[in-house]
């Protein structure tokens, strides 16, 4: 009998227990194998205790339904443990927290009603001692749960975990409330409804389509939470493209004002010259002189220094080199490059621009010793390298594989559309910090 209520605790609690906490696997407080350790230890322990009362409950109550119903309760109660360890142990919010652990009860609950209500009408009733797992409806219930547990989880991953992270306070409480709801509404109805007393048509199908009604409630609510994160995530993607063309039209922008400055420079280095020998002809050296010098200062902010071949990327440097002096950030670049960058211009202004852009914002609220930015551009065969580091003050907020943005109204569409350009040429996107220096990697595959 001991043994009987124990492995009938463990076939009902062990599948629920991994349902509970598969959503949570990554986000416990202890490293995986210590939680599993301890959550054997702590369903051990309880089992023990459950099987230890369904016996002394046995010996003193008749085999009745009171028996039945003491043995329920003392389930009940056996789980509240469960409850509060899962609490403590899950990194989330309590609503969600709430919502797992209320679907994770309410299905095993259900799969459990459902072989019950089998085996009742299969077992003959004479020698019925009172306690449930009798003969092989311990062995149903087991099988049962092999066959839900996958198919649960599955729901679980292709319905809930995409959309957990977008779930608002307000759409967390109400999957919290509607799964306590569930509960209690099952619960009320295994405190009052004997199995054996399931004895026509018509209590049978009544029954059964309380059952159908929970996974009616319960799988609508999961594709409907889906559908609507699915519309979202379509919307936001057409935003992002949106914005993402607006990127490389403002970082195109940047770069042609660049260009057309060093073009205007160069055209002017003539007439300038053309003045100043006019000047020396005339025997006015001083004015020549002058003049020089007036021209040489003009020109030296908008000069365009050369770091490589490449006219277009010798702009991007030279233009965030001259944003960097305004507001004291410290900036250096290094290209090694055999010949012109393998990237339409538009990517490459995307790319370098974005990267240096979001790196001279965060350095320039750096302490003193992080105001600096330090760019690389490299190239071996068709592979081009980028990278960039710079200083930064204050935290960052990790964000999958990015970050999100720490400027006002902005969600990172920098760091994304530099990935999006990343992939588009075979290549990856890499961000990182430590201490506080941040990095930007990027490889490519040039055409």
């Amino acid at each position: 009998m001991f043994v009987r209520l124990l492995l009938g605790y463990l076939a009902q609690v062990v599948p629920f227990a991994v349902l509970a906490l598969y959503p949570y696997r990554d986000q416990l407080r202890l490293a995986p194998r210590s939680a599993a350790v301890l959550t054997a230890a702590l369903v051990g322990v309880l089992g023990i205790l459950f099987a230890g009362v369904g016996c002394s409950a046995a010996a003193v109550l008749p085999p009745t339904i009171e028996l039945y119903n003491v043995v329920n309760a003392a389930f009940f109660v056996a789980l509240l443990p469960c409850l509060g360890y899962y609490w403590v142990l899950v990194r989330a919010p309590w609503q969600e927290k709430l919502f797992i652990f209320d679907f994770a009860l309410t299905s095993a609950w259900a799969v459990t009603a459902a072989c019950n209500l089998f085996a009742t009408g299969q077992l003959d009733a004479a020698g019925y001692d009172g306690l449930p797992y009798r003969s092989w409806s311990l062995w149903l219930i087991v099988g049962a749960n092999v066959v839900a547990l996958p198919l649960l989880t599955a729901v679980l991953h292709r319905c809930f975990l995409p959309v957990r992270d977008g779930l608002s306070v307000r759409e967390s409480s109400l999957l919290a409330a509607l799964s306590a709801v569930l509960f209690v509404l099952l619960a009320a109805v295994f405190a009052c409804i004997s199995f054996s007393s399931l004895v026509n048509a018509v209590a049978v199908a009544l029954f059964c389509l309380l059952l159908a009604l929970v996974v009616f409630v319960y799988g609508t609510v999961l594709l409907t939470v889906r559908a609507a994160h699915d519309q979202m995530a379509a919307r936001r993607a057409a935003d992002d493209a949106a914005l993402l063309v607006a990127v490389q039209a403002e970082q195109y922008e940047n770069l042609c004002a660049t260009l057309e400055t060093d073009r205007r420079v160069r055209h002017d280095v003539r007439h300038n010259l053309v003045a100043i020998r006019g000047r020396l002809a005339a025997g006015d050296r001083a004015g020549a002189l002058q003049q020089l010098d007036d021209y040489l200062a003009l020109m030296e902010p908008l000069a365009v220094t050369h770091y490589g071949a490449d006219d277009t990327l010798n702009a991007l440097l030279s233009h965030y080199r001259r944003k960097a002096e305004e507001v004291g950030v410290a900036f250096e670049a290094h290209v090694a490059l055999p010949g012109k960058v393998p990237l339409p211009d538009t990517d490459l202004a995307v790319v370098v621009g974005n990267a240096l852009e979001n790196a001279l914002a965060a350095a320039a609220d750096a302490a003193p010793e992080g105001r600096f930015v330090r760019a690389a551009v490299a190239q071996s065969g068709r592979m081009l390298a980028i990278t960039v580091d710079n200083g930064f003050g204050g935290a960052l907020v990790p964000w999958g594989d990015t970050y999100r943005s720490t400027k006002p109204n902005h969600g990172g569409l920098g760091l994304r559309s530099i990935t999006a350009i990343a992939e588009r040429h075979a290549g990856t996107a890499t961000f990182s910090h430590e201490s506080s220096v941040f990095h930007v990697s990027i490889m490519l595959q040039g055409a």
